[in-house]
């Protein structure tokens, strides 16, 4: 197992609120009893598929699917090479940082990815939780950087703010994770338990001094 297939795995999950198994899924899961590299391999399967292309409504949910499973599996070793891209302290964020956010995960090289087998090291990237509503993250950031562009999920809690847009549609694609960008989404079961109260997860993808 590669290290950058795990952080890529790590940005995903960050990225994008996990979807729970059904109970066929669940009980399929459950009498197999796969192990992590079953998992591993069959995301790895899904975004090779993907291509140059954005996945399918069915395909992100398989892949939310895979990821959820994976996660309630005890992957210590998954944990522990998620706290190993970490920083304990927001030193160097070039964007502003959301007034009374906590930070979650600072990876100030950036982290390295893997999409159709071509490897990508992101831009320097931070996540954080904070107790407001997204939608006022999102006033916060338009204030604050004028000059980037919005891209909106299918509802009305999922955002993207991008300092130029890139040529392939939808939120979260590949080229984005070399783009300065905010994304902002709502916590989940996984991420709102770091702060209690929390009500947004949002990630910043900064560019480095000149």
């Amino acid at each position: 197992m590669t290290s950058s297939l795990i952080r890529s795995i790590l940005v995903l999950c960050l990225a994008v609120p996990a979807m729970a198994l059904s109970g066929d899924q669940q009980t399929t899961a459950q009498a197999a009893e796969p192990t992590r590299q079953d998992y591993l391999q069959q995301i790895h399967a899904l975004q090779t598929s993907f291509r140059e292309r954005a996945p399918s409504a069915d395909e992100r949910q398989r892949f939310y699917a895979l990821v959820e499973a994976m996660q309630t599996s005890g992957d210590d070793q998954l944990r522990d090479n998620i706290l190993d891209t970490s920083e304990d302290h927001e030193t160097g964020i070039s964007l502003p940082v959301y007034p009374g956010s906590k930070l979650l995960m600072h990876a100030r090289t950036g982290i390295d990815l893997e999409f159709n087998e071509r490897p990508l090291l992101s831009l320097p990237t931070a996540s954080f939780l904070t107790r407001a509503a997204p939608q006022e993250v999102l006033a916060f950031y338009q204030t604050a950087l004028p000059g980037y562009q919005l891209r909106q999920g299918d509802d009305d809690n999922h955002f993207q703010l991008l300092q130029q847009l890139p040529d392939q549609p939808g939120l979260d694609v590949p080229e984005s994770y070399l783009l300065a960008n905010v994304r902002i989404r709502p916590t989940d079961s996984r991420t709102g338990v770091h702060l209690e109260g929390a009500r947004t997860l949002y990630h910043l993808y900064y560019p480095l001094p000149d």
